[in-house]
């Protein structure tokens, strides 16, 4: 049996008793994980899954940003499936933890990740993702709308907004996402004034931000 492997079965035995409440002996199966890795991936994998058996926020904190630390010096082709998953976890226990600009820098960087590893616009990982952005997202027009959205349970919708969304968040381009919301106004994914808010706030952002003149065809009155 090599190292990884020897890693991957206390993982396996640390999944196993957690899944019917036994967290005392996941800690234990996970910390022997941690004590057997040597390699950056194998202590990634220990230290993702210790992150999730700690008794707080900040210690699930400290491991899933340890997780990260080691991610980042790990084959990227090995660590590639995984890094929206860390990222997720990571700004799970930091929203939890009341840091909610850290929260939403790993929301962020968990989208970017999902989006380079999976096509699909659905799915678990997305809704998380999603959840978390419209709730880390300044007070706004953009943001409230996406909350009006979100509490309606329109997923598909905050799904497709997804991608234009974070470009304009991480890069403050907002053509993709102007794109997106004129598509989605068409087919009637979203109504017309839900699409006006939306673009109102990129444009007044993009005008607070020096990036664009003023004009009848630029700023909007909400």
């Amino acid at each position: 049996m090599s190292r990884l492997d020897d890693v991957l079965a206390w993982c396996e035995r640390g999944v196993t008793a957690e899944s019917v409440g036994l967290f005392a002996d996941a800690d234990i199966a996970y910390r022997n994980a941690w004590n057997a890795a040597l390699e950056p991936y194998e202590r990634c994998l220990a230290a993702y899954h210790l992150a999730r058996v700690q008794p707080t926020p900040g210690q699930q904190l400290d491991w899933n940003r340890i997780a990260l630390d080691h991610a980042s010096t790990a084959d990227p082709k090995a660590v590639a499936e995984m890094l929206p998953s860390l990222q997720l976890a990571a700004a799970s226990a930091a929203r939890a933890a009341g840091d909610v600009s850290a929260a939403r820098r790993s929301y962020i960087a968990a989208a970017q990740a999902h989006s380079q590893e999976s096509d699909s616009t659905s799915g678990p990982m997305t809704a998380a993702i999603v959840d978390g952005l419209v709730a880390t997202e300044d007070p706004s027009p953009v943001g409230q709308t996406l909350r009006e959205i979100g509490r309606a349970r329109r997923y598909g919708a905050l799904s497709a907004l997804l991608p234009g969304y974070v470009e304009w968040v991480v890069d403050k381009t907002p053509d993709d996402l102007i794109s997106i919301v004129n598509h989605l106004e068409r087919d009637a994914v979203i109504d017309s004034n839900e699409s006006r808010r939306i673009i109102a706030g990129v444009r007044n952002a993009e005008i607070a931000l020096g990036r664009t003149e003023s004009g009848p065809d630029v700023a909007f009155k909400m």
